[in-house]
């Protein structure tokens, strides 16, 4: 599979196959590049890249030639048991929500596009995370979060935004953590996650 694009620098040739890896400013490049990668690994195949810049780039797919030369999992590729929690994600951008569902998989999700559904959500419903984007149509995410904090304190509110906001900004307030946009990656998604979880489990604890 050949094109006549810009074509890619080395080091970006040897991170193109890296998850949610981008060389924009918004997300959405580099995911299914990641996803054609991931899927061809787990079928026993391959994927590279031969490119240069200003020469286009060449990719070559490479399938087993049967079921039956697939790899066996062992008992060590088996995830461990992970604590398992219901989490709202409010995101009106299409790839970040299904980077957030991708990587996130393992839990109980609830996914709205705009604040006034996010507003309903949470009227109707129980969460022990929210991950929430900041500017969201219909109502911005810092009023669903202090919202959220006078329905349930004990929820774990998330800030998702790209902006560079100042430390005394009070948009920041109603808070407990933040996610960068873009996506740095799923593990990073799942350790902000887990952590969240752990401090909504102290805070009913306390109750």
């Amino acid at each position: 599979m050949i094109d006549d694009g810009v074509g890619m620098d080395s080091q970006t040739c040897n991170r193109v196959f890296e998850p949610f890896f981008t060389t924009k400013a918004e997300v959405g490049a580099g995911l299914g590049l990641a996803v054609v990668h991931g899927t061809l690994t787990r079928w026993g195949g391959s994927a590279t890249i031969q490119s240069e810049l200003g020469e286009g780039s060449e990719f070559t797919l490479t399938f087993p030639r049967s079921w039956e030369s697939l790899p066996i999992p062992t008992p060590a590729q088996v995830p461990e048991k992970i604590r398992r929690g219901r989490i709202l994600i409010a995101e009106d951008d299409e790839i970040v929500r299904e980077v957030l569902k991708l990587s996130l998989a393992d839990h109980d999700i609830v996914i709205v596009e705009d604040g006034q559904k996010a507003m309903d959500t949470i009227r109707q419903d129980l969460f022990d995370v929210a991950l929430i984007d900041l500017s969201l149509p219909l109502v911005p995410g810092d009023l669903i979060a202090r919202r959220i904090r006078e329905i349930d304190p004990k929820v774990v509110t998330v800030l998702m935004t790209g902006w560079d906001l100042s430390e005394d900004d009070p948009r920041r307030v109603p808070f407990d953590d933040h996610i960068p946009k873009p996506i740095g990656s799923r593990e990073d998604v799942r350790e902000i996650v887990a952590r969240s979880f752990q401090v909504h489990d102290a805070r009913k604890l306390r109750e």
